[in-house]
């Protein structure tokens, strides 16, 4: 039991390593976009209230006035992030859309995240990079053992 808990105390010891390696690629994406940290909140709102989002329900996630809400969403407009559209419900009222360009703001966040792997596994020997799909691959049987069927490529 002691080389187990050792391998494992290993295991959480790199992913710790790997989980700071992804926030410094995650920082250098998000200090190169043309948002504030609010504004990104803010977009994050609206893409996941997939249409039905108000200035009202962004207020209240974000916990800031409506005001200030405003100045948010007119900056997001004007970056052609977020668009403004009637309400079929309420003629007075608008909703909240993410434009595509908000939307592709938001995926590079992830991806940028995650371009420090890929850079890594590429630079692994052929060996090493058997042994890897082999540890994921034991790793994705052990979660899916209830049943599920782990995704497999060809």
């Amino acid at each position: 039991m002691e080389e187990r808990e050792s391998l494992m105390g290993r295991i959480e010891a790199l992913d710790a390593a790997t989980g700071r390696l992804r926030l410094d690629a995650s920082m250098e994406a998000l200090m190169s976009l043309p948002l504030t940290v609010q504004q990104l909140r803010a977009t994050a709102v609206v893409i996941t209230g997939n249409g039905d989002t108000t200035a009202q329900r962004i207020a209240e996630v974000l916990n800031v006035s409506l005001a200030t809400v405003s100045g948010i969403v007119d900056r997001l407009v004007a970056h052609g992030v977020v668009e403004r559209v009637p309400d079929d419900r309420d003629r007075r009222a608008r909703r909240l859309v993410a434009t595509d360009r908000g939307r592709e703001i938001i995926q590079s966040l992830m991806v940028e995240a995650d371009g420090f792997r890929r850079a890594a596994v590429e630079r692994l020997d052929i060996e090493d990079l058997r042994a890897l799909v082999q540890g994921l691959e034991a790793l994705m049987r052990v979660a899916f053992a209830s049943g599920v069927t782990a995704p497999h490529a060809e």
